[in-house]
């Protein structure tokens, strides 16, 4: 995935938990922890992946590079399953 990538989430049903998020569509069924959820609502709107780990930075108490390690994964993950789309910049 490039840096200049931008990516949204795709319009589906979620459902907030104590711990984190339900998210279901096409017959399946996520569950996210507080970290995916924050990835989530992040991605109501079209963002790159590094203003996407700076806004999480900015709103938590760890670094980008923290971010960085762990949301580009977890974002590639989201994308495989049709979670995610990019969209145009």
């Amino acid at each position: 995935m490039q840096n200049t990538s931008q990516f949204r989430r795709v319009d589906t049903a979620s459902h907030p938990l104590p711990t984190g998020l339900l998210v279901a569509t096409a017959g399946k069924i996520f569950v996210f922890n507080r970290t995916g959820r924050a990835v989530w609502e992040a991605l109501a709107q079209p963002q790159a992946l590094p203003a996407l780990c700076a806004h999480l930075a900015a709103h938590h108490a760890l670094t980008e590079t923290h971010f960085r390690a762990e949301v580009v994964p977890f974002v590639e993950q989201l994308h495989s399953v049709g979670l995610v789309e990019t969209v145009d910049a």
